[in-house]
């Protein structure tokens, strides 16, 4: 209350919910149009009922209610729209739909040396069911390019001749492990995240465990009659800790040491390890004390509908 007439900031939170309201709408005419990725945060976290604490574009929207509780322009439909990964690749070093998360002018993506190694493997891996991880949006519905929803990331494993939720995808409680609980779509365009998750990548019947801090999923999204989730153009990406990559690799190596008919990438892997210090440079601050102590991993990724027994959990 700056100028003490009893307004914190001047309306700006009237709430007090951590959410602003602004006197322009700043979706259809943004302040800071040379910066795309602030405009669209600035759009997505307005708050619309600035006088109810229970509204904010955070907020967990019971579908429906009737009301709005994030923000989005409606009330959430009771819906699941479900797709399984259908391509999920290293991207090339500085490809350029990865994110800067660093603000450093350049796409992050300091493994992007890796996908030599790697893509072929999960390519396999996808292709051949060793790998299936499927998008789940709640409160998504046809044709799915707007709105506020929560969006589940779940391993799952063939039943048939479709899919089941695998059981270590839920949490005791039946809720995914891996969510993001705000995901947005405008006209389209896909962002979830930042959050936190750990994947398990089969390559050639070894598993590299990679868990990604900051972790944000992008790329153009759309649900059809049926429920089917479709993301195209998707971009999966996190940072990495050194240490935790470090480690990734060690268990790599050992793996490859001990399996008596080795896959194809155990080799290159061997011959290149003494040299990734060199020539992997990391490019993230994760503990924010000024110095680099993760790596940019940014993926490409796309989805198609696919039904998914199990999900959502009775």
């Amino acid at each position: 209350d700056d100028d003490c007439d009893g307004r914190v900031d001047e309306d700006f939170d009237g709430d007090g919910d951590g959410y602003p309201t602004c006197a322009a709408d700043v979706c259809a005419n943004c302040p800071l149009p040379d910066d795309p990725d602030r405009c669209r945060w600035l759009c997505d976290n307005q708050d619309c009922r600035d006088e109810n604490v229970g509204v904010f574009p955070a907020a967990v929207d019971i579908c429906g209610d009737g009301i709005d509780q994030n923000c989005d322009g409606q009330d959430a439909p009771c819906t699941e729209a479900t797709g399984r990964v259908d391509h999920l690749a290293i991207a090339e070093a500085n490809a350029p739909r990865c994110p800067d998360s660093n603000r450093d002018g350049e796409p992050d993506n300091a493994l992007g040396l890796l996908g030599a190694l790697a893509n072929q493997p999960l390519a396999d891996a996808v292709a051949g069911g060793s790998l299936n991880l499927f998008l789940a949006a709640s409160g998504l519905g046809p044709p799915g390019t707007d709105g506020a929803f929560a969006l589940s990331v779940l391993p799952a494993t063939r039943a048939g001749e479709g899919y089941t939720v695998s059981p270590d995808a839920l949490d005791e409680e039946g809720n995914a492990r891996i969510r993001f609980a705000v995901a947005r779509a405008r006209d389209g365009a896909l962002l979830a995240g930042p959050g936190r998750f750990s994947l398990d990548l089969p390559l050639g019947g070894i598993a590299l465990r990679l868990t990604l801090y900051e972790a944000q999923i992008q790329g153009t999204v759309g649900v059809d009659e049926g429920l089917g989730l479709t993301v195209a153009d998707g971009i999966l990406w996190g940072a990495i800790r050194d240490v935790d990559l470090q480690a990734a690799l060690d268990g790599l190596e050992a793996d490859c040491a001990a399996a008596e008919d080795p896959a194809e990438f155990c080799g290159p892997l061997a011959q290149l390890r003494p040299a990734l210090g060199n020539l992997l440079v990391m490019d993230q601050d994760l503990d924010r004390d000024g110095e680099v102590d993760g790596y940019g991993a940014c993926l490409t990724l796309s989805v198609a509908p696919q039904a998914l027994a199990g999900w959502p959990p009775e």
